[in-house]
């Protein structure tokens, strides 16, 4: 029996999760693409508040901010 149109979940770009084995600076360029912001504009930091090294893998990110 048919119900209707379905509810769309999070689906497209702006939902996915960053591959743990990708850079930074791939994150960060594809972060500006997506949301049509200006090159440079995306920073990604320690919790310390610095700004991390562009070829550091996401998990590296993950780990420091989950520690």
């Amino acid at each position: 029996m048919y119900e209707g149109p379905t509810q769309r979940t999070q689906s497209g770009v702006r939902f996915r999760k960053a591959r743990s084995d990708s850079t930074l600076g791939t994150l960060q360029s594809v972060i500006e693409r997506v949301f049509g912001l200006p090159e440079g504009s995306v920073r990604i930091v320690r919790p310390d508040g610095r700004k991390m090294r562009s070829d550091a893998l996401v998990r590296s990110v993950r780990k420091r901010w989950d520690a």
